[in-house]
């Protein structure tokens, strides 16, 4: 195959025409799914062999190397498992090129349609359906992101699940109502992927309550490459599926050509805290809890063990670290999923707002003021709580 390139795509429509196929669509088979995101290779590729998620979860990898990392994860796992190439990891789209496919013009298939041959082929690689090789949308950059919407609403079949990596500027409520007339016009699943260093939810007061709105007025987009409290705020309030990372930099997109925040330092794992529905450092949980008790977690890989027994920078320590969070945040999810809309919101919310107060008392408990804070997006999501309780009377 030749080299992936930045020409311009034909204006043409795939041949594929949605439903010819007989199987479900990808539409049907990622609604109300709660994914499981690693990375094919690495410490977090593992994935434990009782991984045991509800009806409705699964496994996606992410990266370049996902297709390859497809088939030997298929013959393992018993759930649903997809490849997403993540272009957007190190291609920003333009608006000649918003998606990267391969140049085939001086090929025996020159006269074939380049998106449709490469969508065929990742498909034939044993995925049920191929996630779009769609380039990053940078701030600003509307006539790239028109781009891209065109050329996801022009592919007509019914396997695809159509990649929206952007800036989470974006989601300010100056360009809001642009993204939702846009998105509106693709009708295949949206996986949107947010842009920025650390947590992009963080990032701005809005774009917590801005995302419930993205969730309500488009019924077909999910929430791709993001953390627990953000993923399953998508699943509470209407969102079509969520994909959840196993490590740090699969709960975001680092934009292309940006070192990743912190570089260069070598970092001990994260261990997601359910109570407080937070990530901790490993050391930082190792040195609060000196000389205290830990939390105990009785997910299937603590099983009643303390949580600041991570402090390591062993690979087993971290796959186990990682496996703990993956089995805590799908015990969350398999209780969420058996509760229907609009009780699974409410439920939902209780939730958040008992984890802002755990802080607080956790941090009393081991005598240690402001220990553990809230995170940002956590804290506003409460706050989202309090004010719609207000408006209700």
């Amino acid at each position: 195959m030749t080299q992936p390139s930045e020409q311009p795509l034909r204006r043409r429509q795939v041949t594929a025409a949605v439903g010819a196929t007989g199987r479900p669509t990808a539409l049907e088979v990622l609604r109300d799914r709660g994914m499981h995101l690693a990375r094919p290779t690495g410490t977090h590729s593992k994935v434990d062999p009782e991984f045991d998620p509800p009806a409705s979860g699964g496994i996606a990898l992410c990266g370049e190397k996902a297709r390859a990392g497809l088939l030997t994860l298929k013959a393992s796992a018993a759930v649903l498992v997809l490849a997403d190439t993540a272009v957007y990891e190190s291609y920003i789209a333009t608006a000649q090129s918003p998606l990267r496919v391969p140049d085939i013009s001086d090929t025996l298939f020159a006269d074939d349609d380049p998106l449709d041959s490469l969508l065929n082929d990742l498909v034939a690689s044993q995925a049920p359906f191929a996630f779009t090789p769609s380039g990053y949308i940078a701030p600003g950059d509307f006539a790239a992101f028109k781009a891209l919407v065109n050329a996801l609403a022009g592919i007509v079949r019914a396997d695809v699940v159509a990649v929206i990596p952007m800036a989470v500027t974006w989601l300010r409520k100056e360009t809001l109502g642009q993204v939702i007339a846009c998105l509106k016009q693709i009708p295949h699943p949206i996986a949107l992927v947010l842009g920025g260093q650390y947590n992009p939810t963080d990032h701005y007061a809005d774009v917590a309550g801005n995302l419930r709105r993205l969730y309500r007025e488009i019924p077909n987009l999910g929430l791709w490459r993001t953390d627990v409290v953000s993923g399953l705020d998508c699943m509470a309030h209407g969102g079509l599926f969520a994909g959840i990372g196993s490590s740090s930099a699969l709960r975001h997109c680092v934009p292309p050509g940006e070192i990743t925040q912190p570089s260069g330092v070598r970092l001990k794992p994260s261990v997601f805290m359910a109570d407080l529905l937070s990530y901790a450092r490993a050391d930082k949980l190792a040195r609060l809890y000196a000389n205290d008790d830990p939390p105990q977690c009785w997910c299937t890989e603590c099983r009643g063990r303390g949580l600041d027994r991570f402090d390591s920078f062993d690979t087993e320590v971290a796959q186990s670290a990682a496996a703990h969070n993956t089995a805590a945040w799908i015990e969350l999810w398999s209780d969420m999923y058996a509760t229907p809309l609009p009780e699974r919101s409410r439920t939902w919310t209780s939730r958040v707002q008992k984890a802002v107060s755990e802080h607080r008392l956790e941090s009393e408990r081991i005598e240690q003021p402001q220990a553990f804070v809230p995170s940002k997006t956590l804290t506003r999501l409460a706050k989202l709580a309090a004010a719609d309780s207000a408006a209700q009377g």
